[in-house]
């Protein structure tokens, strides 16, 4: 079984799942803000998607980047939650130990 396939990457969860592996790689090694750097990564992975199933006609190209827009939304929020989670598991933690 693959656990990344084109047909996967034209719904938006796939497109936002690889979009968010793809930032943190790239963040790494360039220094661009990671929101600009999930945009374009989610735009190219949505075009080149549809263009691999539906060809390269205008209105799908269209479509496709603006699916792109909202997987890289959905990337974006998706980090910042677990982002967030995080730091309140460390206060949590941070909390306990205070008490001991």
């Amino acid at each position: 079984m693959e656990s990344l396939t084109w047909e996967l990457l034209l719904t938006t969860a796939g497109c936002a799942t690889a979009t968010t592996a793809l930032t943190q790689v790239i963040k790494k090694l360039v220094g661009i803000n990671p929101k600009w750097i999930a945009l374009f990564v989610a735009v190219f992975l949505s075009v080149c998607a549809s263009i691999f199933f539906t060809g390269a006609t205008a209105g799908g190209i269209i479509m496709a980047a603006i699916n792109g827009v909202l997987s890289a939304g959905s990337s974006i929020g998706l980090f910042e939650g677990l982002k967030s989670i995080g730091k309140s598991e460390e206060k949590r933690v941070d909390s306990v130990e205070e008490k001991s």
